[in-house]
């Protein structure tokens, strides 16, 4: 059992302890090799997000699980690198609106959708 004090604690040990799962429970395939279609809105993604697992980043953590230097880049992503992602901002925005006013986040929310 794991038992995070909050939904994004990090540690090392869990970082650890979450490579090792992955590893021995799943087989990641990319999306152009899985056969299946998806979405043309799947495939106009960010594709600059660093933090998507993929096949071969896959296959390298399967060989030397929690590794020092992945757990690194975690961290980085998560407390720096985030900072210049417009999707962080856009996202933060959007709390931020809809819980001071809800109204006007409706309002967006219906102009958005007619686009």
């Amino acid at each position: 059992p794991v038992h995070l004090p909050h939904p994004c604690a990090t540690s090392y040990e869990w970082f650890k302890l979450w490579e090792n799962v992955l590893a021995a429970n799943f087989e990641i395939v990319d999306a152009e090799k899985s056969g299946i279609l998806f979405p043309p809105h799947f495939y106009n993604a960010d594709k600059r997000h660093k933090t998507l697992l993929t096949e071969a980043n896959f296959k390298k953590m399967c060989k030397a699980p929690g590794t020092r230097c992945r757990y690194a880049r975690l961290l980085f992503h998560k407390y720096i690198a985030v900072w210049f992602s417009p999707r962080y901002w856009a996202v933060t925005g959007w709390l931020f609106i809809n819980r001071l006013t809800p109204s006007l986040a409706e309002c967006i929310r219906k102009l958005v959708k007619k686009r």
